[in-house]
């Protein structure tokens, strides 16, 4: 398919750089969540966990195994695991998302089985300050307070 393809030369690309952190996942259009029309959201799971299980394939055939993989789980992705519709992989690490406010999905549930979050201080979305910060700094200093008392600090993704 033409999105493989894609995927494979990307992956070729980056190939020659030593320290990569994968990003894998499938969201749709403009940030949206995946389409998939007539899909119920097992449907939509299955499908979204096949193409993270293709995308990590990919890259270790290209460049070997012990790559470092991450995911983010939107809003639907947390659901879709929550409903246990999503599997990832053993070796793709967990990112809990915001969407754009600074609180983050699932925290107080699932800090403890992620190995970062990502979070916005401006966001260029019609609606947000896009030049200072949308979120006060208390709450990041509250949230991220939230994810540092379960010891599972590795990651910390700001936009």
């Amino acid at each position: 398919s033409t999105m493989a393809y894609a995927w494979k030369a990307s992956i070729t690309a980056m190939s020659r750089l030593e320290d990569v952190i994968w990003s894998v996942g499938y969201r749709g259009l403009n940030d949206y969540p995946a389409p998939c029309t007539g899909c119920s959201d097992q449907d939509k799971g299955k499908y979204i966990s096949e193409v993270i299980g293709n995308q990590s394939n990919w890259v270790n055939d290209i460049k070997g195994p012990e790559q470092k993989y991450i995911s983010y789980l939107w809003q639907e992705g947390l659901g879709f695991l929550e409903k246990g519709y999503l599997t990832l992989p053993k070796d793709v690490s967990i990112i809990l998302t915001d969407a754009g406010p600074g609180f983050i999905f699932g925290l107080d549930k699932y800090a403890n089985i992620s190995d970062g979050v990502y979070t916005h201080v401006a966001m260029l979305n019609g609606r947000a300050n896009q030049l200072t910060e949308m979120v006060p700094p208390s709450r990041h200093f509250d949230q991220l307070g939230t994810f540092v008392k379960t010891g599972r600090r590795t990651k910390y993704i700001i936009l």
